[in-house]
């Protein structure tokens, strides 16, 4: 909208007319749109499911090693991101680690920087990003290949995050 209201050389920056008319896809929109709501649907006290996924996970991992620990909370925000949006997964998770932290299973500076980086990991489907939805409804991408690629940078992510990153979070905190 901003771009719209600017001018250079007499005109606007941006045409509305021509970018709604040709270069705009409006189902990603409507879809990053319904993402968000049923994002915050989904973090909401009153529905749950935080404490759910709380209750859920703490006595499976008590006693496991805080590498270990770090590596499911990150590919759990990896996949929760990748099918949600990102500040859905990163609520929700974050909101698990800290409770584990405030039990001195892992640090929470570390544990809050891991989960937020690792929370922009989002390749794979269109629900996690609007870029990724962007090219799922290119002309010129590929659908598999996205999901392809997407794949091995989630995976990558996972890997990275836990392995390089969880230890020099820690050193941080």
């Amino acid at each position: 909208a901003l771009l719209a209201v600017v001018p250079a050389d007499g005109e606007p920056v941006l045409s509305l007319y021509y970018s709604f008319r040709r270069g705009v896809n409006l189902k990603v929109i409507f879809l990053a749109t319904a993402c968000i709501l049923m994002g915050n649907m989904v973090t909401n006290d009153k529905v749950g499911l935080n404490q759910l996924i709380l209750n859920t996970v703490e006595p499976m991992v008590s006693g496991l090693s805080p590498l270990i620990l770090m590596l499911i909370l990150v590919a759990m925000v990896v996949i929760l991101t990748n099918l949600t949006s990102n500040l859905t997964a990163l609520l929700l998770i974050l909101g698990v680690g800290l409770s584990m932290a405030q039990g001195g299973l892992i640090s929470p500076i570390a544990v809050t920087l891991a989960l937020t980086y690792t929370s922009g990991s989002a390749f794979i489907l269109p629900a996690s990003s609007h870029l990724i939805g962007m090219l799922y409804g290119d002309e010129y991408a590929n659908g598999s290949t996205t999901f392809k690629y997407g794949f091995l940078l989630f995976m990558a992510s996972i890997v990275i995050s836990t392995f390089i990153g969880w230890p020099l979070f820690m050193l941080v905190s």
